[in-house]
Order: structure tokens, then sequence, then C-alpha cells
């Protein structure tokens, strides 16, 4: 083995072989390349998800490493929900998710879910499931992409309205959504080029946190 992990041809415990052939070199450059890119990328996501937090003030996140199994019932029904979607070859795969409070009564016996394997992920986002706890039952009130979810303390038919955001280097979105009393229809929404002088001035709580 080489000292960059590939397969140069280097004697045994000796170590880099200066006078390998120039294509097994230029391999190994390749491969510690896509390694730092790869890295490099693993920072950015981390950065990111550090600068929606700071942005926006967040009830459950894509990346939070507390999100834990979801209940039988709420499980059953994202599964039966994602069959439905584009997203059905996800369906059989496993969630995780958080408890919240939906109705603001300060109980947290509903569900917001994501899948735990990158199934259904982007590039910075994941799809995110809602679920309103009925009865015994669960039931899949939004699905939508984003990185972070907010509650509201405005309540649109009995449920807190919510905001979905998520960002990359270049570009910030967030979403609001106000239930209609059988699910959560799109309000509002807001689109920032980060990279715009002039649209950072027209958005500057978002421009100035990163």
């Amino acid at each position: 083995m080489s000292a960059l992990g590939g397969s140069g041809h280097s004697r045994p415990g000796v170590g880099y072989n200066r006078q390998q052939p120039a294509r097994s070199r230029h391999l190994q450059i390749e491969r510690l390349d896509l390694k730092m890119f790869s890295f490099h990328r693993i920072l950015l996501a981390i950065a990111l998800t550090f600068w929606i937090g700071s942005v926006f003030a967040w009830d459950f996140n894509i990346e939070d490493v507390t999100l834990s199994p979801l209940p039988l019932a709420a499980l059953t029904a994202v599964r039966a929900h994602t069959r439905t979607t584009d997203y059905r070859e996800c369906a059989d795969g496993k969630f995780i998710g958080a408890a919240v409070d939906l109705t603001g009564d300060r109980r947290k016996v509903d569900w917001i879910a994501k899948t735990a394997d990158g199934c259904a992920w982007g590039a910075a986002t994941a799809i995110i499931w809602i679920l309103k706890r009925e009865g015994n039952a669960y039931r899949v009130v939004l699905y939508y992409g984003g990185q972070v979810v907010s509650l509201k303390s405005e309540k649109s038919h009995t449920l807190r309205d919510l905001e979905i955001a998520s960002g990359t280097a270049g570009h910030y979105s967030e979403t609001y959504f106000k239930f209609d009393g059988r699910a959560y229809t799109q309000f509002n929404s807001r689109q920032v080029n980060l990279q715009d002088p002039d649209e950072c001035k027209r958005n500057a709580d978002v421009c100035s946190a990163r």
C-alpha cells in the first residue's frame, strides 16, 4: 500500500516510492482530492445546520442527533402515506423523529418524522412528515422538504401554524403553513439569494446571521 492508501508500487515497509509511474501518482492525488471534497461537504453541511439554527428557532431539525424511533401507530401512518407518494421506495425503511405539540396544549402527542437511512434526502434537505394524533392513530397532515421546522404560537383551525426552512451556501428559503381543518397548506414563502447584495439588504435577518 502506498502512503496515500492506494495500490501504488512501493515495496512493503518502504513507504511512498518516488519512482512509481506518473499515472499511479495521479490516481492517488485524485483519490485524496475526492476524500478532501467529501470532508469539505460534511463540514459545509454542519455549518449550514448551525447557520439555519441561528436564523430560525426550530422545534425539529433533520440533523438532530436526539431523534428517536416513532411509536408503532405513527410509523404505520407514515409508511402508509409514503406508499402513496413519489417516495414509496422509502416506505419500508426506518423512520425517526420527535414528539411535538401541534395543538398548543403543552402535550407532545404529535410527531414530526424523517427517514433514518437517507432515503428521500436531497443535497441539503430531507422530506419531513408532520403527523397529527387522532385518538389512538396518527394522520399525516403535511409532508415537505426542508431542514428545520418551527411551530408558531398562532393557530389556524385548532392547530399551530408552522414554518419550514432550508439553506445552502448561496440560498435560503422558508415556507409558512396554516392548517385548513384537514391538512396544512402553504400560506406564504420567502426565497433569498445570499449572493445578491440587494436581496441581503432586504433580508438582513438572514444574511447577517451567516
